[in-house]
């Protein structure tokens, strides 16, 4: 599907196995669903995502922000975490770095 229009939050949480990485965003209308967050690969040490939705089929409302919010999560092992220091989600209109 299409990148959410913006993040409004990330965050990467220790877990026992490894993290998980947790975004926040705002799709361009309502109904967007299927939220995911894409690897699209580690270079120097950043984890690059992309913030995918899939997009509604029906008749799309805009509506209020609040109403367009949409989460994602990625989880990462040990071993992927070794080699990670930072972690970039991206959207259609903005992007968010966090450290692991």
């Amino acid at each position: 599907g299409p990148m959410v229009q913006s993040i409004t939050s990330l965050s990467v949480d220790r877990t026992p196995s490894g993290a998980i990485v947790r975004a926040v965003g705002v799709a361009q209308t309502q109904g967007y669903f299927n939220a995911e967050l894409i690897s699209r690969g580690v270079a120097n040490g950043v984890l690059d995502l992309e913030f995918r939705a899939q997009a509604p089929t029906a008749l799309e409302v805009l509506g209020t922000t609040q109403s367009r919010q949409i989460s994602a999560a990625y989880v990462l092992d040990r071993g992927d975490l070794a080699a990670i220091r930072s972690v970039r989600v991206t959207a259609a209109t903005n992007a968010r770095t966090t450290g692991r």
